[in-house]
């Protein structure tokens, strides 16, 4: 439930901010090879944190998806 309720919080702020021209993007850090995800994990830690900072660094469109991973793909929602 906590994280439905953190995805309606983001759909929410996007929708009142957007108006104003603020982008408020939702980003999954993926399943990473730490001692909660495990070593099975897809990712290590340092590719998410690469991609949520290159994320941080580009220009956003409002009309951009809210939710997406740290790849910069979209996700449904």
């Amino acid at each position: 439930m906590s994280k439905t309720a953190v995805n309606i919080q983001s759909r929410i702020r996007q929708n009142y901010l957007g108006n104003k021209g603020i982008k408020i993007p939702a980003i999954h850090p993926g399943w990473m090879q730490t001692d909660l995800g495990g070593a099975n994990a897809e990712i290590p830690p340092i590719e998410s944190a690469r991609g949520i900072f290159d994320l941080s660094q580009r220009s956003w469109n409002i009309d951009d998806p809210v939710f997406i991973t740290y790849a910069g793909k979209t996700m449904n929602w």
